[in-house]
């Protein structure tokens, strides 16, 4: 499918063509293989830094207070071991990811990618929260530029983008492949599990299915390296068995290209308790509605609408009655009640976000979101998003308070501000 645009920089430049061409989750918590007998945490918070400095990215630790404020935990920033993504001209495709990192349904491992230097660190997980390298610690992602992680049992699989500015191979081949996670935390990877994809089809997110041994996926389909991106956008959307073995086997009506116009999709949530998965129609300002068969097999049910600019990420609330979304073209989130019927979301909500300082703000999009373990409080991951040098914020994390009616308020004291540096866009969002 080919569609010719004028070229874009950035996912703010697309917002101009959304609107004249197209008018265009959860936390990870899979099962872990060591369940141990320690405490586990809870009201922990951690952010991916995805620092592109050598060596320096790092998972950002936080205790929750009672007001849903953040405060670090001791030893917090923890080291990967390894090297974010940078995206200093703002290009659309390198930071359009989601699930880089993940914990797992014990709350023992945490799971982070280092996008920049093509591994996977594993942490331990302390009765405190905080978080300890396992042995062997990083481990090589099985590709280019890993972005997104699912966790089913004892198998992780990952998603390798190949759309790293800063690495030099235009050609290398995207891929999703699967490992063994040993009860130790340790990754080997397994055999002939890699599936390849096109060139420039950009992965940005893997996600378990709650029901079957599934594992649904998303092609971007922007190429970072092409002269002319946006000449061809290609996200498809893909729908893998995993086998016993750990191998994945693409359901026989997968991929599936999305309808809208043009086809260009972020974002996955899969209903816990129905056959539903939603997708994000970014361009075309829809939450598209699937379902899906035992063997995977998706059928588009329906579309409706996001006021938001850009739908990009979901999050849902602990009792499946409502989804939210982040709308990364006008700083805001959406509300979605599903409580009649959840293959009809009805938006009820649109919030605008505070800026990161009302004086001097620096612009800022919202990216991952994840609802904390009481259901009380929504937490977004803010990125900078400017080539303003002299502009030193937007890297925040903002805190929205979710009432008993489902609709959000933003606290008083957000955005809080990330600790990193100004090119760091920060990456993965999970609350427990």
């Amino acid at each position: 499918m080919t569609r010719k645009v004028a070229p874009f920089t950035s996912i703010f430049a697309l917002v101009a063509f959304a609107f004249t061409s197209a008018a265009v989750g959860p936390a990870a918590r899979a099962q872990a293989p060591d369940e141990g007998t320690a405490a586990k945490p809870t009201g922990v918070v951690y952010v991916g830094s995805n620092d592109p400095t050598t060596g320096q990215n790092s998972i950002l630790g936080f205790h929750q207070n009672a007001d849903g404020s953040l405060t670090p935990l001791p030893g917090s920033p923890y080291l990967t071991g390894g090297t974010g993504t940078g995206n200093p001209d703002q290009k659309l495709g390198p930071d359009d990811v989601d699930r880089s990192v993940i914990v797992s349904d014990n709350h023992k491992l945490l799971l982070a990618v280092n996008s920049g230097s093509n591994t996977i660190a594993v942490f331990k997980i302390g009765s405190d929260g905080s978080l300890a390298a396992v042995s062997g610690s990083p481990f090589p992602s099985g590709g280019v530029h890993p972005v997104s992680l699912a966790l089913k049992g004892g198998t992780l699989v990952v998603a390798n983008k190949s759309q790293n500015p800063a690495q030099s191979d235009p050609t290398a081949r995207p891929n999703y492949t699967a490992f063994r996670i040993a009860k130790n935390g340790r990754l080997t990877q397994i055999t002939s599990s890699t599936v390849e994809g096109d060139v420039g089809s950009s992965p940005a997110q893997v996600l378990v299915s709650p029901l079957g041994n599934l594992v649904f996926a998303v092609d971007f389909g922007v190429n970072v390296f092409d002269p002319a991106p946006f000449d061809h956008l290609d996200s498809a959307i893909h729908a893998f068995g995993v086998k016993h073995s750990g191998k994945l086997s693409e359901a026989s009506a997968s991929p599936v290209v999305p309808t809208a116009t043009p086809p260009l999709a972020l974002g996955l949530l899969a209903h816990p308790t129905q056959r539903i998965l939603y997708v994000g129609f970014v361009a075309a300002g829809q939450v598209a509605v699937f379902t899906y068969d035992n063997a995977g097999n998706l059928t588009l049910d329906k579309t409706v609408p996001d006021s938001g600019r850009l739908v990009c990420w979901f999050a849902m609330n602990k009792t499946a009655t409502f989804f939210y979304t982040s709308n990364n073209g006008d700083d805001s989130v959406s509300v979605f009640d599903i409580r009649a019927d959840a293959r009809t979301p009805a938006e009820v909500q649109r919030v605008v976000l505070k800026p990161d300082n009302a004086t001097t703000p620096t612009p800022s999009a919202p990216f991952e979101l994840t609802v904390d373990v009481t259901g009380n409080y929504l937490y977004i991951v803010g990125q900078r998003h400017t080539t303003d040098a002299s502009l030193t914020g937007g890297n925040v994390v903002h805190v929205l308070q979710i009432g008993a009616d489902g609709m959000l308020t933003e606290a008083p004291y957000s955005p809080i501000s990330l600790d990193i540096p100004t090119l760091a866009h920060p990456h993965g969002i999970v609350a427990f």
